[in-house]
C-alpha cells in the first residue's frame, strides 16, 4: 500500500532501523563463496517462510534463491541462477527508477513490482532488499520478497470505498450549500434539518461500510499470515482452515472445499461447513464428484472461471436441481484454483447475505492459491522427512560400517554397525577428529587409505586388522570414497567397513579344500612319480644284493688265506679257491656295475624326495597374510606336482630368469592359480594330440622382471581359443568340456587370485590351431596390494 503525505522523524528512523536490520541478516545468512562456486542463501534464510533471492546488482544476475523462492515462482533453482531479475521484473528500466523515487519519497522500507511466475502469472511483491559486501568485498544484495497481491488488491478495494465515500461526501457538501443559498426562500427550517439528517445517515452508512469492509480486509491478511504458520499442518487440517478462512473472506454461511484429480474428472470434497453438515438430510452422503454429472458448483470447472450467481439459482442454465434435503441455497460463489495451466482444487461459499462481487472472487482466489502452494510444502517436506527418515532406517540397518567424516576429519555419520564393531556410542565419535576416535585397528593402513583418496577419489584395503570388542583380532574389508559436491570440490570422506574375519577363514578352508582336491586327481600321477624311482631303487638294490652275496664267499676265503699267510700255514689250497670265486663272481663286471648302481640308487631317492617335498609344499596350508614368495620356486613345485598330467602329451620347458625379485602375495592362491593354468595348458594340448602317442605338444613357462612386475607367460601349443568364447573364459562355471569333464572353476580361480586378491592383471594371446599364451603380471612393490 502506497502511503502519500508527510513523514514524522518517528517514520524516517523506523525505515532506517529497518535497513540495518536487513544488513546484518544479509551479513549473517549469506555463505562465503567456495572456491569453485558463488556466495550462497544460509541455513537461516534457507527454509524460511519469507521469499529470498540474492542478486549481484552489478548485472542482476540471481545467484541464489531459498525454497520459497522455488516454489513461489515455479521455477528450478538451476533455472533461476541462470535468470536475471530483468527476467522476472516486468517494469522497465524507466518504470523501476520511478518507482525507486516513489519509495524514496514516501520514506517506504520496500519497493512494489509486478513479477511474472513460471506459469505466465502475474503477482504484485513488496521487494525489501538491503545491499552489503561479503568476504571478498563484492556487493551484493539480499532481497526479502513478500507476495502482497491479496494486499493490493484489497488496498485497491478500499480505495474504490474511500473515492467513493469522497464522491459522496463533496455531493452532499454541495447539495449543503445549495440548501443554504435556498434557505432565505424557506418559510420553514425543519425541510433543512431533514435535508441534513439524510447526508449525515448516508454518510454514516458509507462510514459503516467503509469500517466493515476496512475489518474483513484486515481478517483476510490476518488469515494468510496464520496460514504461513502451517508448516507442519496435515492436508485435512490446511483444508479445514482453508473453508474456514473462505467463509470470512466470503462473509458466507455455509460452503466447501476440494481437491481435483489428476485429469479434472472428479472432486474429493475435504472440508465441509459445520452448518451444511448439521442441516444436510441427503441420502448420498458421498465425498466424491463426478464433474460431468455435477451441476452448478461444477459450472466453474467447464468454463474453467469463477462463477457467481446472485439471482434464483434454479434459472441458471447449468442447475440441475437441489436433492431433497439439502440445505437451501439463495447466493452461489464458486472459484477454480489453477495451477501449472491444471486446476487443483474448487471452492464453493454460499448464501452471502448481499450479492457476491469481484472482491469476493480475488479475495478466495488468493487464499485458495496461498493454501495450495502451502499443501505443495506441506507435502514437499513431509516427503523429505520421510524419505531422511527411511534413509536413516536404511543406513542403520545395513550391516556394513559407515563412517563420514568432513574435509577437516571430523567425524559426523556414526551407524549402528560401526558401534557395533568397536563397542563406541555415537556420542563418543560424533564431532571429534578420526584420528582421536579410540578405534583399535591398524592406523597406517587406514591414512594410507584416507591419503589415496584426495588423488584416486577411492581406495580399498582388503584384510584391515582390528581388535573386536571380544578383544580377539579380526579382519576389515575397508573402502574409502570422497564424497563430492555439484561442483566436483571434495566435501568429506565416506568410509565403509564390512567385517570378513569369518569370510576369509571360509576362504582359507576352500582353498586348502581345492588344492587337497586338485592333489586327490592328480594322486595316481603322482604315485607314479615315485613309484618309478622306487621300482629302479628296488631293481639296483636287488643287484647289490645279488653282488654282494657272490662276494662274500670271496671276502672270506681271502680273510683265510691272509690269516694262514701270518700262521705259516700252506696257502695253495686257499689261493686256488679264491681265484675260483673271483672268476664266479665276474670281478670286472662288478667293479663297473656297482659305482652305477649306487649312483642310480641315489638319484632315485633324490627323484622321490623332490615329489614328497614338491607335494608337501603344494599341499601345506599356507597363512592368510602376504609374505615375500620365491615364484620360481612355486613354479618348479607346480611342475612336479603336475607332472604325470602333462607327461604323456607334452613335454615341459623352462625360462625362468634366476633374478627374479621375489613378490609380496598370497603364496597359497598363487600355487593355485598356476596349478590350474598348467592343467588348462594340458587340456589344451590333449584336445590336439588325442590318445597318439607319436604327438606331443608343448608347454613352456617363463619369468621375467619388467616395468616393476614380475611377469609369468605359460604357453601351450593347443587348440587356441574360438572368438565366440574369449570374453568367457574367466567366468564362474564357463567350460567347453563335456559334462562331468570339469567345472569350469580353474580359470575363473585363477582370475579372482591374480586380479581381485593382488591387484595383478591375467591376460591371454591365442591363435586357433597354434596355441594360447596366459600371462600373468603380479606387482612386485607393497602398493599394489
Amino acid at each position: 500500500m502506497r502511503h502519500h503525505g508527510r513523514h514524522t522523524p518517528r517514520t524516517t528512523l523506523a525505515f532506517l532501523v529497518f535497513q540495518t536490520a536487513l544488513a546484518f541478516l544479509a551479513l549473517g545468512a549469506i555463505l562465503p563463496a567456495g572456491a569453485d562456486s558463488g556466495p550462497t542463501i544460509g541455513p537461516e534464510l534457507r527454509d524460511h517462510h519469507n521469499i529470498a533471492l540474492l542478486i549481484d546488482p552489478a548485472d542482476g544476475s540471481i545467484l541464489d534463491a531459498n525454497d520459497s523462492a522455488l516454489h513461489f515462482y515455479g521455477y528450478s533453482l538451476a533455472t533461476l541462477r541462470s535468470m536475471r531479475i530483468q527476467d522476472i521484473n516486468r517494469l522497465s528500466s524507466a518504470e523501476v527508477a520511478m518507482e525507486f523515487r516513489r519509495a524514496r519519497d514516501e520514506q517506504r522500507n520496500y519497493f512494489i513490482f509486478p513479477h511474472r511466475l513460471a506459469d505466465g502469472t502475474i503477482r504484485s511483491v513488496e521487494v525489501y532488499s538491503s545491499p552489503f559486501v561479503d568476504a571478498t568485498g563484492r556487493r551484493l544484495l539480499l532481497s526479502l520478497i513478500h507476495d502482497a497481491t491479496g494486499k493490493l488488491l484489497m488496498d485497491e478495494e478500499l480505495q474504490r470505498y474511500q473515492t467513493r465515500m469522497e464522491v459522496l461526501v463533496a455531493e452532499k457538501s454541495e447539495a449543503l450549500d445549495r440548501e443554504r443559498g435556498l434557505r432565505r426562500w424557506l418559510t420553514a427550517g425543519g425541510f433543512a434539518i431533514m435535508i441534513v439528517s439524510v447526508a449525515l445517515a448516508a454518510i454514516a452508512t458509507m462510514l459503516r461500510r467503509t469500517r466493515d469492509q476496512l475489518r474483513l480486509d484486515t481478517r483476510r491478511q490476518e488469515m494468510l499470515l496464520q496460514l504461513d504458520h502451517m508448516a507442519d499442518a496435515p492436508v485435512d487440517e490446511v483444508m479445514a482452515f482453508a473453508l474456514e478462512a473462505a467463509l470470512v473472506s466470503a462473509s458466507s454461511r455455509i460452503g466447501f472445499v476440494g481437491l481435483m484429480t489428476e485429469d479434472e474428472s472428479v472432486m474429493i470434497v475435504h472440508a465441509w461447513s459445520k452448518e451444511v453438515l448439521a442441516q444436510c438430510r441427503t441420502e448420498d452422503a458421498t465425498l466424491q464428484f463426478q464433474v460431468t454429472k455435477a451441476g452448478l458448483w461444477a459450472e466453474c470447472i467447464r468454463q474453467r472461471r469463477p462463477l457467481i450467481i446472485n439471482e434464483t439459482l434454479s434459472d441458471h442454465p447449468a442447475a440441475r436441481g437441489v436433492p431433497v434435503g439439502h440445505v437451501p441455497l439463495t447466493r452461489l460463489l464458486t472459484v477454480p484454483v489453477t495451477h501449472q495451466e491444471r486446476i487443483v482444487a474448487v471452492v464453493a461459499v454460499a448464501n452471502k447475505k448481499s450479492h457476491y462481487n469481484d472482491s469476493d472472487i480475488r479475495a478466495l482466489t488468493v487464499l485458495l492459491q496461498r493454501v495450495w502452494l502451502r499443501m505443495l510444502r506441506n507435502r514437499d517436506k513431509a516427503r523429505v522427512e520421510a524419505a531422511n527418515r527411511e534413509i536413516k532406517l536404511l543406513l542403520e540397518s545395513i550391516p556394513i560400517m559407515l563412517v563420514r567424516i568432513d574435509p577437516d576429519t571430523t567425524v559426523v555419520r556414526w551407524n549402528e554397525t560401526a558401534q557395533t564393531l568397536f563397542g563406541l556410542e555415537p556420542e563418543e565419535v560424533l564431532g571429534r577428529p578420526l584420528v582421536e576416535c579410540a578405534l583399535s585397528w591398524d592406523w597406517p593402513e587406514v591414512e594410507r587409505a584416507m591419503d589415496q583418496c584426495r588423488d584416486d577419489r577411492a581406495s580399498l584395503v582388503h584384510n584391515l586388522r582390528f581388535e573386536r570388542t571380544d578383544g580377539h583380532p579380526g579382519l576389515l574389508e575397508l573402502t574409502a570414497s570422497a564424497i563430492l559436491d555439484e561442483s566436483d570440490t571434495r566435501i568429506g570422506l565416506l568410509i565403509q567397513g564390512r567385517e570378513v574375519t569369518h569370510l576369509r577363514q571360509l576362504e582359507t578352508q576352500l582353498l586348502q579344500s581345492q588344492k587337497l582336491e586338485a592333489i586327490g586327481q592328480l594322486a595316481a600321477g603322482i604315485a607314479h612319480e615315485i613309484n618309478t624311482p622306487a621300482q629302479f631303487v628296488g631293481d639296483n638294490t636287488q643287484f647289490l644284493r645279488q653282488a654282494i652275496a657272490e662276494l662274500l664267499p670271496l671276502l672270506e676265503t681271502c680273510q683265510d688265506l691272509v690269516q694262514a699267510s701270518r700262521e705259516g700255514r700252506p696257502t695253495a689250497e686257499l689261493v686256488q679257491k679264491a681265484v675260483q670265486l673271483a672268476g664266479d663272481a665276474d670281478l670286472d663286471f662288478l667293479r663297473t656295475h656297482l659305482p652305477l648302481s649306487a649312483e642310480h640308487i641315489e638319484e632315485g631317492v633324490q627323484r622321490i624326495g623332490n615329489v614328497v617335498r614338491s607335494m608337501r609344499e603344494f599341499a601345506h596350508p599356507g597363512g592368510r597374510e602376504k609374505t615375500l614368495t620365491d615364484l620360481n620356486r612355486v613354479i618348479e613345485n607346480t611342475i612336479v606336482v603336475a607332472r604325470n598330467e602333462y607327461k604323456f602329451v607334452a613335454d615341459m620347458e623352462t625360462d625362468l630368469d634366476p633374478d627374479l625379485p621375489q613378490v609380496v602375495c598370497l603364496t597359497d592362491d598363487i600355487k593355485q592359480a598356476l596349478l590350474n593354468v598348467v592343467i588348462n595348458a594340458t587340456h589344451a594340448i590333449r584336445d590336439v594330440v588325442g590318445d597318439n602317442p607319436e604327438r606331443r605338444g608343448t608347454i613352456r613357462i617363463a619369468t621375467a622382471s619388467r616395468d616393476g612386475a614380475v611377469e609369468i607367460r605359460v604357453s601351450d601349443t593347443g587348440t587356441g581359443i574360438p572368438e565366440a568364447i574369449r570374453s568367457r573364459i574367466f567366468d564362474p562355471f564357463f567350460t567347453t568340456k563335456p559334462v562331468g569333464g570339469g567345472t569350469g572353476q580353474g580359470l575363473s580361480i585363477a582370475y579372482a587370485a591374480i586380479v581381485d586378491k593382488h591387484g595383478g592383471t591375467i591376460t591371454f594371446e591365442t591363435e586357433l590351431g597354434r596355441g594360447t599364451t596366459f600371462v600373468i603380471r603380479l606387482p612386485t612393490g607393497h602398493d599394489g596390494f
